[in-house]
Order: structure tokens, then sequence, then C-alpha cells
């Protein structure tokens, strides 16, 4: 049959929300740029400042006080790229950050774990790498990994290094990774550039990303700019972003959060642009509040999420991409609170579009991590994902023929339309739809399905594994750090 249809509307791509308004975030933009004219950040290193000076900042030696003029940052901001496209570890293009395409990360070890065997919370040494690794390798909606260096157990100056090395031999996922020392980041690239094949490739397809921080409020401190020089140097892709705390280390509201934060991020921009223009630098930070009862970070509340959307509006106000924070609770264990507080913050870095996504995993506000939160919120984020995909009308979606050929009073399960799109229809694992009368047969709560997934994982999935040659020279240059460090592994 021919149908007529009414107009050619312009189909919405994605759905998404805006928490500032385009004055908004002008005014949060020209806040921070008067933060950085007049009140200026504190940079410790004597070469940063020379090259501030020489573009027109305003630079006191004695107390290291730069103030940034703004045709500085809109220098810097027209130079930084818009686009970044990052590879994994074979050389397959894995996460474009751009626009609002979102990808989301799990954290690799953290100081406590939920060992899978007893449900008990323990020290993450490193038996425990692997399988959080596998866990991560296994979830389609985990693309990227966080080795965080902070494994319980091993010298303090080998667990950087050992996270880092265990996960290029248990994922090809990208790798955002956080250097203690130039010495440490030296070394990473090097086994960055064994596994791709030299220097040049790792600058075309990079995998690694390095992160560090500037020290809120306003200073950017020696430490983390020797590692920008040399980040630049060799063209890896930064993220330098503040955690700029409510209260404690950033105004108490959050449009003077959100300021302060903003001014810290833009800094780094100049800063990271006049050590080498082009260098691709990812904007964002990880802004929230200081729960003042518990002086704690509590970095699953409403108002971290909250603060992470606008700053993603910020970045994109900027054409810049954008680091962020989600699949983080409060909780300790798998729980309605971790549900809720995780569906928040990943639907408002979803609605967003917050580009790199963080901190997957982690449990009680950032201080361990549970491989069923991970597997959990997995889950969460395919159904957000779903959920926020948009309604075709196009080709054979309004179904007319189909509805024309069932009639009234028919039945749809076995067209042939049918059969063609019932996959779309998505379809959880670890979320239980089910009869009462089939639950009662065999009552299964969600923390018990989540551990089943787990186990699944664990002996079933099995990584791609690095080269046999890699893993081998892999394995003496870590013997050779225990030697450097006089131990015995």
């Amino acid at each position: 049959m021919n149908y007529v249809f009414r107009s050619k509307d312009t189909r919405i791509l994605s759905p998404h929300f805006a928490m500032l308004s385009p004055s908004q975030m002008e005014d949060i933009h020209f806040a921070s740029l008067e933060v950085l004219e007049h009140t200026g950040v504190r940079v410790d290193h004597p070469r940063v400042r020379k090259l501030l000076r020489e573009r027109g900042a305003h630079v006191c030696q004695r107390t290291g006080i730069v103030k940034i003029p703004p045709v500085l940052v809109e220098w810097a901001l027209k130079v930084a790229p818009s686009k970044v496209t990052i590879y994994d570890r074979l050389g397959r293009i894995k996460l474009r950050l751009e626009g609002h395409r979102v990808h989301f990360g799990a954290v690799a070890d953290i100081f406590y774990v939920i060992d899978p065997q007893t449900g008990t919370h323990v020290k993450c040494t490193r038996e425990y790498v692997t399988p959080i690794l596998k866990v991560a390798d296994a979830s389609e909606n985990i693309d990227f990994v966080n080795p965080a260096g902070c494994i319980q157990g091993v010298p303090p100056e080998l667990a950087n290094r050992l996270s880092l090395k265990d996960a290029l031999m248990s994922t090809t996922k990208p790798l955002i990774w956080e250097p203690r020392s130039v010495r440490e980041l030296e070394q990473a690239i090097a086994l960055c550039e064994m596994i791709v094949g030299g220097r040049d490739r790792l600058v075309e397809q990079p995998f690694l990303l390095v992160y560090c921080e500037p020290i809120s409020p306003l200073v950017h401190i020696w430490e983390a700019l020797e590692i920008l020089f040399l980040a630049g140097k060799h063209r890896i892709p930064v993220i330098y972003t503040p955690m700029s705390i409510g209260g404690s280390t950033a105004p108490v509201t959050l449009a003077g959060n959100l300021t302060i934060c903003n001014a810290e991020v833009l800094s780094g921009i100049v800063i990271t642009q006049l050590i080498q223009e082009g260098l691709p630098c990812i904007y964002g930070g990880i802004p929230g509040p200081m729960d003042m009862r518990t002086a704690m970070f509590p970095y699953g509340s409403p108002e971290s999420a909250l603060l992470c959307a606008a700053l993603t509006e910020m970045a994109h106000y900027y054409h810049l991409p954008m680091f962020g924070t989600a699949g983080v609770t409060e909780a300790v264990e798998v729980n309605c609170q971790a549900a809720s507080e995780i569906t928040l913050n990943c639907m408002l870095s979803l609605l967003s579009g917050a580009n790199l996504v963080h901190n997957v995993g982690l449990i009680a506000g950032g201080k361990g991590v549970s491989m069923e939160i991970m597997i959990l919120t997995n889950e969460i984020i395919a159904m957000l994902r779903r959920s926020l995909q948009t309604i075709d009308t196009g080709g054979d979606f309004l179904a007319l023929d189909v509805i024309d050929s069932v009639g009234p009073g028919g039945n749809f399960l076995t067209q042939d339309h049918t059969l063609k799109y019932y996959r779309r229809i998505w379809s959880p694992e670890v979320f239980q739809r089910i009869d009462i009368e089939r639950w009662l047969a065999s009552p299964q709560g969600l923390s018990e399905r989540v551990a089943q997934k787990l186990q699944e994982i664990l002996t079933g999935h099995i990584p791609t594994p690095l080269d046999g040659k890699l893993a081998s020279e892999l394995d003496r240059i870590e013997k050779s750090w225990w030697r450097e460090q006089g131990s015995v592994s």
C-alpha cells in the first residue's frame, strides 16, 4: 500500500538535557575569567611561569601567583583539539571523544575490595587486580579501564607500575593512568611504545591517557606540571582536572564551586597548550560538596552528579571533550542505595553527554571497589542507553503494512516483521523478569544473581592475551623493578 506522511521533520538523534541556560554558562565563564585575571593561580614551576609571562600573564616571582588575561584563555581554547580519538592496544578505534558520545570506564584497583568468594571487604592486594580487570574486559558497557595504583601489600613505589602492567596484560581496552612521577611516566610510555610498535604508532593510535591534577583551590604543583611537560613531549593525551570540594577547597554553593573548578580547568588548558600547542587535553573535573556532618566527600551525592553534569555543559560550551564521574556509590555493598545512586549519576552523565566517565565499580565513596557493583552498573548503563535511544519513524518502523496484514483481532507473534526487529527490545542479564510463582519455586535476590554472573565471568571469560614475547618482556621488566627496590617479587 502507499501511505502519505504529513511532514519530514528533523529527527532527534539522542535526547539530552540542559541544566544551565546559555546566559548561565556565560556567567560561569566570565566569572572564571575574572578569577584568573584578578585572583590568579599559583604556579609552582619556573618554566611554566616563564611561558605564561612571555604570553602576557602577570607573574609574581615571590609568591608564584600568575594572573592570566582572558585573551590567553581564548587562544588556548582555540588551539586545544575539540575531538580526540582513542584506540585500544590492538589499534582499533575505541573512544571518540566528541559531542555527546558517552564512554564509561572502570577502576582496576583501590584500597579495599569485596572478595568474590567470601563477600567480605578486604584490602585490595594484587591477587584481586586481574579478576577486576577480567570483569571490566567482559562488560560491554565499560569502554576503558583506570589502573589506580592502590594495590596493597607491595612496596608503594611499585604499586602504580604493577597496576599498569597487569592492565596491559589483562585487557585490550584503553587505559587512563595517573603517574606518581616523571620517572614512572617515562617507564609507562616505554612499555606502551613497545606494545604498539614504536613512538610514532603510539602518537597515531594512542591507547594510554595520562591523568594528573592541580590542587584546589587554584594551585598547579611542580610534580604535575613536570608530568605535563613529558606528556607534551611524547604527545600523549592528558586529563588534567581538579577535585574541588564545596565548603572545603571550593565555595559551598554549586555556582561558586563550578566557577573555581572551571577556572582551574581553563588555567590548566592554557598551561598545557603553552607546553605543547595542539596537545589533546580533556576538560573536566570532580566537583562535589563536603558532607559537613562527616567531613567526607560524598561521591554518590546528588550534588556531585549535578555539578558533573553542569561541568559537562561547560565542556560543550567550549567545544572540548569532557572527563566526568559516574557509576560510583556511597553504599558498601549491592543494595537499593547503590542501584539508586548509580542510576542517578549514570543517567545524568548520559543526558549531559560526558565523554569519558570514570570510576564505575567504586563503593564507599571511592574507598573500595566491587566487581559485583561493576556488573550491576554495566546492566544499569545498558538499560539507560536503551531508554535514551530515539524512536525511529522511518522505513518500515511504523509497520503500516504489517498492521494492515494482521488487521483487527490478529496476532503479530508470527510475523516476519516481529522476527526482524524483536532483538531490539532490551533484555536484562541480572535484573529479573519473572512471575511470582516461578520466583517462589526458586527465590533469588539481585545480589545473588549478580554474584552468579560474576562467577560466570571469572570462570569463563578469557581476555585477548598479550603477545607471548611481549608478555615475557613485561615480566622481565617487572623483575627489574623489584630488583631496583631491593625486593623479590
